[in-house]
């Protein structure tokens, strides 16, 4: 392992932190799996910042649970956090990646706008692990195409909200750029990573094509829901 992967498992606090993050009020956000770990703490962190926030994962008993103790922590302080902010709104959908039914029934509340959408939810490697409900394979079929689908879903009013006066909007610049984030909110020390250069050119521009590939392939098996 290099030293720049090693440094990457010791990271220092994150450059947003809850004590910074800016008031959240009439932003709405989606986080995928925010139930437990970093979705949670996600959530409870947007919850206390005045975020509406929908929490999509499969468990409802996890997931109300999660709710109950994010507004546990706000309880006492008279629906005001710092003296100022209000907090925000949580509510439960119920999403399971494996089932692209569901995923599409989960895209119907965000009430017309929808600012940030975190992808938490996702699965490892699983032992003897069953076909989803349309019949793929486990992990291309959760990590893949649920969260493509969810994408491709919600892309308008992602796209409408960012159009709004006011709104700021996130570009893929980096990303096309051959850069990607760690979980602390860094850029990888890496820098620019050349598999990923070459998967975003077609083979006209010198590349390998496979992300327009890919993106093909997940539109074919997902198009029954678009």
């Amino acid at each position: 392992m290099t030293f720049s992967s090693t440094w990457t498992q010791f990271p220092p606090c994150g450059p947003l932190t809850e004590a910074n993050l800016p008031n959240q009020a009439g932003k709405v956000v989606i986080v995928t799996g925010g139930s437990s770990g970093l979705g949670f703490e996600l959530s409870r962190i947007l919850y206390g910042a005045g975020a509406k926030l929908y929490i999509l994962t499969r468990s409802k008993e996890h997931a109300n649970d999660a709710v109950s103790r994010i507004t546990a922590l706000y309880s006492k302080r008279d629906g005001q956090q710092d003296g100022m902010r209000q907090i925000g709104s949580l509510e439960y959908i119920y999403m399971d990646l494996a089932d692209l039914a569901t995923v599409k029934a989960a895209t119907a509340a965000n009430g017309g706008r929808l600012d940030v959408l975190f992808y938490n939810a996702g699965t490892d490697a699983v032992k003897k692990a069953t076909l989803t409900a349309r019949g793929h394979e486990f992990l291309f079929g959760v990590n893949g195409l649920g969260g493509f689908l969810l994408a491709r879903l919600l892309q308008p009013v992602l796209a409408q909200t960012a159009a709004r006066p006011g709104t700021a909007a996130d570009t893929l610049a980096n990303a096309v750029a051959g850069r990607y984030a760690i979980p602390d909110g860094r850029w990888h020390p890496g820098g620019m990573r050349d598999d990923l250069l070459g998967a975003l050119r077609s083979a006209d521009e010198g590349g390998s094509g496979r992300a327009a590939e890919y993106y093909d392939r997940c539109e074919e098996r997902v198009r029954e829901f678009l």
